[in-house]
């Protein structure tokens, strides 16, 4: 295991199972993603319309089955105290919290699942490998 795959399992992100659901994702065919884009869609907003009241309130008119029906969220909707905006099961104890810098004069805190982390870090660290870069082994600076 290299240092910065053991130091993201020991905060208990899975990234060793989100490299493999992005590689299942990287192999599928160009029908395959769009089919996949469209179920994955239609997961995600099923879930917080069943399981996040503030969404359930915010989208109350959304039909899964009709995309132009699910209204367009805005910074401005979610500038609230990130607990209004949980999902059932959630809490800032058990998701990664993140903030924007605010450079538009809004910054906005959210919150993703641990496996939702190490997928995005499984991304991140495919992408810098088609430059070469490793970042269990590469010198790098981040802005």
């Amino acid at each position: 295991m290299n240092l910065f795959n053991l130091s993201l399992k020991l905060k208990g992100f899975p990234i060793h199972k989100a490299k493999l659901a992005l590689e299942k994702i990287k192999v599928l065919s160009p029908k395959e993603k769009t089919q996949y884009i469209l179920d994955k869609r239609t997961e995600i907003v099923t879930h917080h319309l069943q399981h996040n009241p503030f969404y359930k309130k915010f989208a109350a008119h959304a039909n899964v089955k009709d995309w132009n029906s699910i209204p367009v969220l805005t910074k401005r909707d979610l500038q609230q105290p990130l607990n209004n905006r949980l999902s059932s099961g959630f809490t800032k104890k058990n998701c990664q919290i993140n903030n924007t810098s605010g450079s538009s004069g809004y910054p906005l805190s959210f919150a993703k699942d641990q496996f939702s982390h190490a997928l995005s870090w499984a991304v991140f660290m495919d992408r810098y490998r088609w430059h070469d870069l490793d970042l269990n082994s590469s010198k790098q600076a981040r802005f």
